[in-house]
C-alpha cells in the first residue's frame, strides 16, 4: 500500500436489518480516518437506509439497487436481491473508481463465495460477523460476540486470517473507553430517584419503545427517561406524540451522544444488539429484551454473567411485565451495583485499539 489508504465498506441498514451493522463499521472507519484513510460506504437502497446519516458523518455513500421481486428466507432475504446481483452491482462500482486497499464487509447474507470475487479487485478483506455459521474468504475477521472465541471459526476462514474474536474486540467508539472511569465511579445507587435510558436499537420495528414509555409513566422513582431512536424507525411519529405528553421524557433521534446518555443513566432498558457491549463498557445495568433470534445467545450469556436481567422475547413483553421488572429493580440497589460491576468486567471499550492494528498489519 502506498499513498492514501482507501477503504470500501459493504454494509446495510433498514427497517428489518436495523442500524447496528452500519454503525459499527462507521466506528472502525472513524479510527481509520484519523490515520488519513478515505472511506466509502456501499449500501442497498432498503427502506431505512442510512445514507444521509453516513454523509453527515463525513463519509461517501453509494446506494446499490434493491430487487423488489427477490424472495428468500433467513438472512439471505436481507440482501435485497440475489447475492450474484449484489456482487455485480458492487463490482461495477469498484471498477469505476480509484482502487481500494481494503474492503470491510458486514452482512449476514453474504459469505466466502461473494468475498472471493471481491478479492479480485481489493487485496485485503475484513469481515465483521457474529454468527460463525458460514465460511469467509477474509484476511481479518472481527466477531464481538460475547462468549465467542477463535475456535468458533475453525475451518471457516483461511489459515492465515487474523481473528479478532470475543467481547474485547467490540468496535466501540473510543469515547466509551474515555468515559469508562467516570461512569464506573458514579454507580453507587444511593439515590431513590433514577434516570433510565430506553434504547432498543435504531429501528425498533416492534415498537418496544412505546410499550416501555407506557410502563415507566407515573412511576414515582423514575425521575427522568431518555429515549433513543433512529430517524428510520417506522414508529417514530407515534413515539414522538406519546413523549410530547410527558414532562420527564426526552427523545433523542440519530444522536451522537449515546455515551453521555449512558453515563448519566442509572440503568438501561434495551436489546442485545450492538449497544449491549457499549453499556457493559460503562458499567450500565440493563433490563434486556430479545428482539431477534441471533441475540439469544448474547442475552443469555450476559444474564449468566450477572450483567443484565432478561425480560424475554419481544412477543412476550407488555407494559405490565416491563413495569413489574422496573419496580423490582429500583427497589434493589445492591443488585444494581452488582450488575454494574459484572457488566464492566466484560468489556473495557478498547476494541478499536486491538482491531485497527490487525487491519494495518495485513495492509502492510
Amino acid at each position: 500500500m502506498s499513498g492514501v489508504l482507501r477503504v470500501a465498506v459493504r454494509a446495510d441498514a433498514g427497517h428489518v436489518i436495523g442500524t447496528g451493522h452500519v454503525m459499527r463499521c462507521m466506528s472502525i472507519c472513524e479510527e481509520l480516518r484519523k490515520l488519513g484513510a478515505q472511506c466509502v460506504f456501499f449500501c442497498k437502497r432498503h427502506q431505512g437506509h442510512l445514507r444521509e446519516l453516513i454523509l453527515k458523518r463525513g463519509f461517501d455513500c453509494i446506494l446499490l439497487e434493491v430487487d423488489s421481486s427477490w424472495r428468500a428466507s433467513g438472512h439471505l432475504s436481507w440482501v435485497g436481491g440475489s447475492p450474484e446481483d449484489d456482487l455485480e452491482q458492487f463490482l461495477d462500482q469498484l471498477r469505476g473508481v480509484k482502487p481500494f486497499d481494503l474492503v470491510i464487509i458486514d452482512h449476514y447474507g453474504l459469505d466466502g463465495e461473494y468475498e472471493k470475487q471481491v478479492r479480485r479487485f481489493v487485496p485485503v478483506i475484513a469481515v465483521l460477523d457474529d454468527l460463525a455459521d458460514r465460511p469467509h474468504d477474509c484476511d481479518v475477521l472481527v466477531d464481538q460476540n460475547v462468549g465467542h472465541d477463535a475456535s468458533c471459526y475453525l475451518d471457516l476462514v483461511p489459515e492465515d486470517a487474523l481473528l479478532c474474536v470475543g467481547e474485547k474486540y467490540a468496535p466501540l467508539r473510543t469515547v466509551f473507553a474515555e468515559l469508562r472511569d467516570q461512569s464506573l465511579e458514579r454507580r453507587n445507587y444511593a439515590s431513590s430517584q433514577f434516570s433510565v435510558l430506553v434504547a432498543y436499537g435504531g429501528a425498533d420495528p416492534d415498537n418496544l419503545t412505546g410499550r416501555t414509555i407506557d410502563a415507566l409513566s407515573g412511576l414515582s422513582k423514575i425521575a427522568h427517561v431518555d429515549v433513543v431512536l433512529s430517524s428510520i424507525a417506522k414508529h417514530l411519529p407515534s413515539v414522538r406524540a406519546l413523549i410530547d405528553e410527558l414532562s420527564n421524557v426526552t427523545l433523542h433521534v440519530d444522536t451522537r451522544e449515546m455515551p453521555e446518555l449512558m453515563l448519566n443513566a442509572d440503568f438501561a432498558i434495551g436489546a442485545a444488539g450492538v449497544t449491549a457491549l457499549e453499556r457493559c463498557a460503562l458499567g450500565l445495568p440493563t433490563l434486556m429484551a430479545i428482539i431477534a433470534a441471533n441475540q439469544i445467545s448474547t442475552a443469555e450469556f450476559l444474564e449468566r454473567k450477572g450483567a443484565v436481567k432478561l425480560l424475554g422475547h419481544v412477543d412476550d413483553i407488555d407494559a405490565f411485565k416491563l413495569k413489574q421488572a422496573v419496580c423490582k429493580l429500583v427497589d434493589a440497589p445492591e443488585e444494581l451495583s452488582n450488575m454494574s460491576q459484572a457488566a464492566a468486567a466484560l468489556c473495557d471499550g478498547k476494541g478499536l485499539e486491538r482491531i485497527v492494528p490487525n487491519l494495518l498489519r495485513k495492509l502492510n
